[in-house]
């Protein structure tokens, strides 16, 4: 049901009168919007979508590593916040927490790497292994290029445990949106009758992730913002190649 009203607002925006009237003057770049538009394959809309969100994320992620540098009320939100969440810390749930982020570092992450390898192993998805290689290996440089050029320390005055590394980006938030991300993408789309629950479980799953780095104090709140759009880059990366891959079998396969 939810695709169909997508549908028909897709069709509405190519036949209504002034796009009509669009496609009589322009006939060559009227097909290029809605080849762009389509919901036929991946190739049209949602190859569109993905485009404008990456873009997006790029633009979002250097606004917020010039407001972390340059902006004094940035620099200022991110010292109230990370004091507000050390004075409202309670032990129970900062130990819940504590427990809960480690889902997202590098030993839980590589484990479940390594188990989500094996189960694509056994079901011969094959693509499903080079998409979460390349997931998980463009994080992790990124997290490592990010963390040491701009070299930021954490509020370590309000830290509940001790980190080592630097501060910006938050490699837990691209953990959460890259890996997990990937995961729950994964079991949606081979999932068709709780598309719905898993969809709202991962976004959940994310945000926590994010919250509980604020909240025992360990980063800023821009450090998990520009986690989430890194990380973010590499998810919609690792989707497009399945749905590009996918796309490419079926083609060839209706040649046969």
């Amino acid at each position: 049901m939810r695709m169909k009203y997508l549908s028909d607002i897709l069709n509405w925006l190519l036949t209504n009168r002034f796009a009509l009237k669009f496609a009589e003057r322009h006939p060559k770049l009227y097909k290029v919007i809605s080849d762009r538009l389509s919901l036929r394959d991946f190739l049209g809309f949602p190859l569109t979508m993905i485009v404008l969100i990456s873009i997006s994320s790029i633009l979002t992620f250097n606004e917020l590593a010039e407001q972390f540098e340059n902006s004094e009320s940035m620099l200022t939100l991110d010292a109230n916040l990370a004091k507000y969440a050390f004075d409202v810390r309670v032990d129970w749930l900062a130990i819940f927490f504590f427990y809960f982020t480690k889902l997202a570092s590098f030993p839980y992450v590589i484990s479940l790497a390594l188990i989500a390898i094996a189960i694509a192993v056994y079901l011969k998805k094959y693509i499903y292994i080079i998409s979460i290689l390349i997931t998980l290996i463009g994080t992790g440089a990124t997290i490592i290029i990010g963390k040491n050029y701009f070299e930021r320390i954490r509020p370590v005055d309000y830290s509940y445990y001790q980190e080592y590394s630097y501060s910006f980006p938050s490699g837990h938030s691209m953990a959460a949106v890259a890996f997990y991300g990937m995961i729950f993408y994964l079991i949606i789309r081979n999932n068709l009758s709780h598309r719905l629950f898993w969809f709202v479980a991962g976004i959940v799953f994310i945000l926590l992730i994010g919250f509980s780095r604020i909240y025992l104090g360990v980063h800023f709140l821009t450090d998990v913002l520009a986690g989430y759009v890194l990380g973010l880059l590499w998810l919609l990366l690792g989707i497009s190649i399945i749905e590009w891959y996918k796309i490419k079998s079926k083609r060839k396969l209706n040649k046969q």
